[in-house]
């Protein structure tokens, strides 16, 4: 399974990336995807991980030096990226595209954005989004997500736009395939 699109390259991580993809809604919000930016990006996510209350999927080291590692990597490796989703232009979100050779060469799709009125909705917009540019690319089988067992807005929202659960692991996490057809 080879990712062909601009979607998972390796790219320098110090560099600001134009988005992947522009979109806008029916209230006329411009929406983009686009390569996490270190210089940025990193005190925002920062900021949103030492929060008390943040939506996450992932254990992440919430210092600064693990975090500009755990964001160099993602971004110089040829199968994996990190994104930030962006509203009007603001950073409202952010996801992980991460290869897992566990589960059949499966995509996981992981997340982080601030706890916020809206950032459900953002985070499914957002997702959405990504599932239609990963189903393009690898079949929609191997497309995942986890999704912590409390957070009920969040499992609404993913089960509403194809996802299944399949299991539910140690961590108090759902784990979600994605089945449905996004596009």
């Amino acid at each position: 399974m080879t990712l062909s699109s601009r979607l998972i390259e390796p790219l320098a991580p110090l560099n600001r990336h134009p988005a992947i993809i522009h979109w806008s809604d029916t209230a006329a919000v411009n929406w983009a995807l686009r390569p996490f930016w270190i210089i940025e990006d990193l005190r925002l996510m920062h900021n949103w991980m030492n929060s008390k209350r943040v939506l996450c999927n992932r254990p992440v080291d919430r210092d600064r030096s693990p975090l500009i590692f755990h964001y160099m990597q993602l971004l110089q490796s040829p199968s994996q990226q990190a994104l930030v989703l962006e509203r009007n232009g603001v950073v409202v979100g952010q996801f992980d595209i991460i290869r897992q050779r566990t589960h059949s060469d499966g995509l996981f799709i992981n997340y982080n954005f601030p706890d916020e009125p809206y950032s459900p909705q953002y985070w499914l917009v957002g997702v959405t989004q990504l599932v239609r540019i990963l189903t393009r690319e690898v079949p929609r089988e191997y497309i995942y997500i986890e999704i912590p067992s409390n957070y009920f807005t969040l499992i609404g929202h993913v089960e509403q736009i194809g996802f299944v659960r399949v299991q539910q692991n140690q961590k108090e996490m759902y784990f979600y395939k994605f089945m449905g057809n996004s596009g």
